[in-house]
C-alpha cells in the first residue's frame, strides 16, 4: 500500500493549441496540471506571468489547452527527474518554465525548514 501511494505523480506538459507547441512542463498530483488554467480563469495567477499571459491568449482566442501526460506512476524523486529531463529536451528557453526543474529548489527548502524546526 505504501509503495503505490509514493507512486501518485506524474508529469504533464501543456500545450498551445494554435501551434501544437509545448509552452509548459511541471509535475503534479490529481489535478495538478489544470491549475494553471482555473488560476488564470479566476484572476488568481501564480508568480509566471508569461504562462499565465499564455493561457490568457488562448482562451481568449476560443481554443483549449491541450494536456498531455507523458510520464505518470511515478514517485516524487522520478517525477523531478522525468521533468527536468523534458525541460532540458523542449530548452528551457523555448518554454515558459521559470526554471529548469523544480528539484532542487524543494530539497533547498527542505533542508531549511528542517534545519530551522531542529532548533525547536
Amino acid at each position: 500500500m505504501r509503495k503505490e501511494k509514493l507512486k501518485k505523480y506524474y508529469v504533464y506538459t501543456l500545450v498551445d493549441p494554435r501551434t501544437n507547441k509545448v509552452f509548459y512542463i511541471g509535475k503534479g498530483v490529481h489535478n495538478r496540471m489544470y491549475n494553471h488554467e482555473f488560476a488564470v480563469r479566476s484572476n488568481s495567477w501564480d508568480g509566471n506571468a508569461e504562462k499565465c499571459k499564455l493561457i490568457k491568449e488562448i482562451i481568449d482566442s476560443g481554443n483549449k489547452i491541450i494536456y498531455n501526460k507523458p510520464y505518470s506512476n511515478l514517485s516524487e524523486e522520478d517525477a523531478f527527474t522525468k521533468e527536468k529531463e523534458l525541460i532540458s529536451k523542449y530548452g528551457l528557453s523555448n518554454l515558459t518554465n521559470i526554471k529548469p526543474g523544480s528539484s532542487q529548489f524543494r530539497k533547498y527548502i527542505k533542508r531549511a525548514l528542517e534545519d530551522f524546526f531542529s532548533n525547536f
